[in-house]
């Protein structure tokens, strides 16, 4: 910020685009809400296909607790249900939420924490190439909280 206030001109951090201005508008907010909640949709739905897919191959460490809890049942099934079962009420939740600065920032919160997952994804399977001694000797061994599915 300049020494002297009155070189800032009147307006100058304000929005001048109309463009971005609509983008910004609290009546854009359902459709950002909209696009928001679809990206969480599909990210989980990607991280529900990289759980299973490494649980029926060497295995992996589940870090949700309450999912850790299902997979003790052996059942991918039961897994996939409880994730389409929860992930459908918080979107529903969230998509009657839409129009208001809740919602939206539920949506935001959700996206981000979406991205980080799968942010976290890239990394492990990236890792993993490097970890395959280590992984072999877990799946093999008896430590509780490596989980493989099947057989």
């Amino acid at each position: 910020m300049p020494a002297n206030p009155s070189l800032v001109k009147p307006g100058a951090f304000c929005v001048r685009d109309r463009e971005s201005a609509s983008i910004l508008a609290s009546s854009a907010r359902p459709s950002r809400v909209t696009i928001l909640l679809l990206g969480v949709m599909l990210m989980s739905i990607g991280d529900l296909y990289m759980t299973l897919t490494y649980l029926m191959s060497v295995g992996m460490m589940e870090l949700n607790p309450i999912a850790r809890g299902i997979l003790q049942f052996d059942s991918p099934t039961l897994l996939g249900l409880w994730k389409v079962v929860t992930l459908s009420l918080g979107l529903s939740i969230l998509y009657r939420l839409r129009a208001t600065r809740k919602g939206e920032l539920g949506a935001w919160i959700c996206f981000m924490v979406l991205s980080a997952l799968t942010a976290y994804w890239m990394v492990y399977v990236d890792a993993l190439s490097e970890l395959t001694p280590a992984v072999a000797s877990l799946s093999t061994g008896h430590d509780p909280a490596w989980i493989v599915l099947g057989p």
